[in-house]
């Protein structure tokens, strides 16, 4: 399965989320295929499990809307749990309008 999917050059869909959203889309055209387990442990591709792994903060919950930057995962350290300016600096970074999160859907809602 690809990691990643780049739709009209506007809208990446990843499984997990963007994790610090230090890395840039160029980065997963370097990945060999298959993944190997070396390439998850490699500390220079820390993006792939965040790709795989990381969870957008949830701002439309009141308790969360002043939440900003990157924080532990509750569920791990694999990946992380990233705020919406992260979002908005990856997307102006990478000239993308919309990430599509394909791991989880939203309860009672589209959750865009």
């Amino acid at each position: 399965l690809p990691l990643a999917c780049l739709i009209s050059s506007k809208v990446l869909c990843v499984h997990g989320g963007i994790g610090d959203g230090a890395w840039r889309l160029a980065d997963i055209l370097t990945i060999t295929r298959p993944l190997q387990e070396d390439q998850f442990m490699d500390p220079t591709k820390y993006w792939i499990n965040s790709i795989l792994w990381s969870d957008p903060i949830e701002d439309d919950d009141a308790h969360h809307q002043e939440t900003f930057g990157v924080h532990e995962s509750p569920r791990g350290s694999k990946g992380t749990s990233f705020g919406w300016d992260v979002t908005k600096t990856f997307c102006a970074r990478n000239g993308l309008s919309l990430i599509v999160r394909s791991h989880q859907s939203k309860q009672d809602s589209l959750g865009f």
